[in-house]
């Protein structure tokens, strides 16, 4: 949560059975024969020595992803999909001592607005249980992953073609798009895809606008579109500041084409519609109407930017940062929708928060969510945007315990002095 303040190219997508591809020394993703994305493996993630894998299982929706460190399985996260890429459940393995023995476990189940986590210790060779336990009611149904989609509407546009180019070349070049040092995105501007049938359009840059919210009105889309590029300019940045963040962010927007949702202007919740299956679907899972409006209503509060749940890991929401409000009177700066975004892109990328719970108002809340104090913009989250942000307002949460919590996260070789002082433009 952060608070408001033509070059025309025809691909190949046909595949060979499980072919792998080398993006950059240290980045490999694997394909299966309909040019899904199937395994990816990145070097030095997210800290020098670890390798990090990525398996995607399509027909079962999980996602499965190992973290080895010299050669040891120092964490395990296991995430099941159901319909529309909605998150039903995590498991989460990991090792105490980091000696290869996973004796941690994390279950999370994602229930309409609610995290449900169970611990658990492995103590004498069983598993002992900290807090409640309750058996998942949801039954799992596989879904297509957000780069199966673009592919498939690639493909269904006629913007993929057997003879264009070689197999190789062909999935060379899809990575490539997103290698944000070379690609000049203007170029490749036919890699846009309206998928109509799931009320989104896929932009070259690796993200998606959701029509079903954000509408179809040009100069909103427009406006989209020039936030997203204003937000790559911010992830350069963050390149120089610290490439590890960088890099997850890269390795995210890769496996999870995000997807930009509008609330902020009107929301109708018709049943059936695309809209209320995502909201009342997915956020406010199995409520009827009225009880959905009233959830909804609760998401849409007017002093917050955009938000992310991690129910929904592929999405995020503008509400305040919404450029229909008003949008025809008063234009929405590039930069401003752009530190919303990259605020949120870095809880997406799963950069760490203060998530301390401190009495806020009257109520529990988490540090990075209470704004009655300055602490709140002292974790990784507000650090890297206030150090990159190209907008006023992220530059004014600049703090130097931020900044420093951006600088050094998994990276040991950071410039500390670069928290001496606030950026030259603060």
């Amino acid at each position: 949560m952060v608070l408001f303040f033509g070059t025309l190219l025809v691909l190949s997508l046909s595949l060979p059975a499980q072919a792998t591809t080398t993006i950059e020394p240290g980045i490999e993703r694997t394909y299966d024969p309909n040019g899904r994305l199937s395994q990816a493996v990145y070097l030095d993630s997210p800290a020098k020595g670890t390798t990090e894998t990525l398996t995607i299982n399509e027909e079962t929706g999980v996602w499965l992803r190992r973290f080895l460190r010299n050669g040891r399985l120092v964490r395990e996260e296991r995430e099941e999909f159901g319909k529309d890429e909605r998150l039903l459940r995590r498991q989460t393995l990991s090792s105490s001592a980091e000696n290869g023995k996973l004796d941690r476990r994390v279950v999370e189940r994602f229930l309409a607005l609610e995290v449900e986590r169970r611990a658990y210790e492995l103590i004498s060779g069983q598993w002992v249980q900290h807090g409640l336990t309750a058996d998942s009611s949801i039954l799992l149904e596989s879904g297509l992953s957000p780069v199966s989609q673009y592919a498939r509407c690639l493909k269904n546009a006629g913007k993929a073609a057997g003879d264009a180019r070689s197999q190789s070349e062909c999935r060379k070049f899809l990575d490539d798009v997103l290698n944000l040092d070379l690609t000049k995105y203007d170029a490749f501007a036919n890699l846009q895809c309206n998928d109509t049938a799931n009320a989104q359009i896929f932009l070259p840059e690796g993200f998606r606008i959701d029509t079903a919210t954000c509408g179809s009105d040009p100069w909103v889309l427009e406006n989209i579109k020039a936030g997203v590029s204003a937000l790559l300019t911010d992830m350069q940045c963050l390149a120089g500041v610290n490439p590890a963040v960088a890099r997850r962010m890269a390795a995210r927007i890769a496996e999870r084409r995000p997807r930009i949702n509008c609330l902020g202007g009107e929301v109708r919740l018709v049943a059936g519609s695309p809209l209320y299956e995502r909201l009342c679907g997915r956020l406010a899972v199995g409520s009827n109407s009225e009880e959905c409006a009233e959830k909804v209503s609760q998401l849409r509060d007017p002093r917050v930017g955009a938000f992310f749940n991690v129910a929904t890991p592929n999405d995020i929401y503008l509400v305040a940062g919404d450029p229909r409000l008003d949008s025809h009177k008063y234009p929405a700066a590039a930069n401003k929708l752009a530190g919303l975004m990259l605020h949120e892109f870095l809880h997406m990328a799963g950069i760490p928060h203060d998530e301390r719970l401190v009495d806020c108002n009257g109520t529990r809340e988490i540090v990075h969510n209470c704004f009655k104090d300055k602490d709140f913009q002292k974790d990784a989250i507000y650090g890297c945007s206030a150090v990159c942000g190209a907008d006023r307002a992220s530059a004014s949460h600049w703090t130097k315990e931020g900044c420093h919590a951006c600088v050094m996260w998994n990276n040991k070789d950071g410039d500390e002095h670069r928290c001496d002082k606030p950026p030259a433009d603060f």
